[in-house]
């Protein structure tokens, strides 16, 4: 379930680089997984409302995450309540099957999805 509802996987052995990319969707409202590394913690914390979305995410000390924010455009996604280009350490990196993808180090981010610009 961490998998698919909090979306948390390894890139790499030991999760030093790690992929989340939670799937919302049908009748779930909100989701969340964690996974002890020998990292530390790796979380994710996802809700819908109305369309939007918004996803916190924790990355362990030492460690690079891929951030899958479902969104149609990278324009509408924000981090901490900016633009992503304003974010600091959040660097976007594609578009891929319907999510913007962000390179993040480690720390605590809050995405959200302006549905007004997706």
């Amino acid at each position: 379930m961490f998998q698919n509802i909090g979306g948390l996987s390894a890139i790499e052995p030991g999760y030093k680089r790690s992929r989340i990319a939670p799937t919302p969707g049908g009748n779930l409202t909100q989701g969340s997984g964690s996974l002890k590394t020998v990292y530390g913690l790796l979380s994710s914390k996802w809700s819908t409302r109305n369309g939007a979305l918004d996803l916190e995410v924790t990355v362990p000390v030492n460690t690079v995450a891929e951030v899958h924010v479902p969104s149609k455009t990278r324009g509408a996604v924000t981090e901490g309540g900016r633009p992503t280009v304003a974010a600091k350490g959040v660097r976007f990196l594609r578009m891929e099957n319907g999510a913007a993808v962000f390179e993040v180090g480690s720390g605590s981010y809050r995405f959200g999805v302006r549905t007004d610009l997706d």
